[in-house]
């Protein structure tokens, strides 16, 4: 296989996986990318199970709280894992996009806990406006 930038440091978007075409074999494994951004929303969602453990959490507000971030965090990762199955270059623009993408989860991810009126519920909302902006 040759180095990311043997094919140029810019390419034209290249559709992977059409999925009007889904019988048609894939040769793909994992990378790297695909297993950080799992164990980050994994690790997001585990952290916000964490929250519900709090005493000032285990009432109808904290579970709901859970639930409505929860939904938020797994429909980002649905439409991680679509757009990264789907599409798949390796230039320094798609290294950029997800190295800031990858930076917006992170904070999501440290962001996670805590009720809707707490501290970190300005840069959580922060953190996903941006992630669903880009």
């Amino acid at each position: 296989k040759s180095a990311w930038f043997m094919l140029g440091l810019f390419q034209e978007p290249r559709l992977r996986r059409d999925w009007d075409n889904v019988d048609e074999p894939e040769s793909r494994s994992i990378n790297s990318l695909n297993l950080f951004f799992d164990s980050m929303f994994s690790f997001t969602i585990s952290n916000l199970g964490f929250g519900l453990r709090d005493d000032d959490n285990q009432n109808i507000d904290g579970v709901v709280n859970y639930w409505r971030r929860f939904g938020v965090i797994m429909s980002l990762w649905m439409i991680t894992t679509d757009f990264s199955s789907r599409f798949d270059n390796d230039d320094v623009i798609f290294k950029l996009f997800w190295a800031t993408w990858g930076l917006g989860a992170l904070s999501m991810m440290i962001h996670s806990t805590g009720g809707p009126d707490s501290r970190n519920a300005v840069f959580f909302s922060a953190s996903v406006a941006y992630l669903y902006g880009s």
